[in-house]
């Protein structure tokens, strides 16, 4: 192989190198979930792409699963993925195994049991969201540390690739609040 050969495969590689960068730091990342906290809807070992873009543009919404820094008073190191289930001045609230937002229950079709715990009705503060993992008796999540910063949140969960059988589109649920769902960005769930 000549010189200019292996300057131009270098060069080639590099430029490849470069832009995989630039798509994992400013548009798509993928993930491994290490956890059953997400269950049914994401289980431990599915592997997903977060996208990194619409949320500084249109911000998040109820429903949106999202990936985002744990606050000191989750007492965890790595980034968490969760529900988003209220935004700054919604109200939240869990009893007899319901949750209500905005004093309205919350249709969970991807919740397989009802929660086994009451939260008092608190309202979410400016700049906080409130989250959930959907395997609600068994997650670590702001029912039980509190709120999170809407700042630190670094994407929204968009497709789960990897195993294949289980390959779908998480991006664009929301959440369903007396049989009218609210509208929001995002794709329809192909199915699981």
């Amino acid at each position: 192989m000549k010189k200019e050969d292996i300057k131009e495969w270098a060069l080639l590689l590099l430029t490849a190198v470069a832009i995989v960068l630039v798509i994992r730091m400013t548009i798509l990342d993928n993930r491994i979930v290490p956890s059953g906290s997400m269950m049914p809807t994401i289980r431990p070992g599915d592997r997903l792409f977060v996208e990194k873009v619409t949320h500084h543009f249109g911000g998040v919404h109820p429903g949106d699963i999202v990936v985002f820094d744990p606050p000191e008073a989750a007492n965890f190191e790595d980034d968490l993925i969760k529900r988003l289930i209220a935004v700054a001045g919604d109200s939240v609230e869990v009893k007899n195994g319901t949750l209500y937002v905005n004093d309205h229950p919350v249709d969970e079709p991807y919740v397989e049991d009802p929660m086994n715990y009451e939260m008092a009705k608190q309202t979410v503060p400016d700049g906080k969201i409130f989250v959930l993992g959907d395997n609600r008796n068994s997650s670590l999540d702001s029912h039980r540390w509190g709120f999170a910063d809407l700042d630190s949140v670094q994407g929204k969960a968009m497709l789960i690739y990897w195993p294949l059988n289980r390959l779908h589109f998480i991006w664009g649920q929301g959440l369903r609040i007396e049989e009218e769902e609210i509208p929001f960005i995002g794709a329809q769930t192909l199915g699981e």
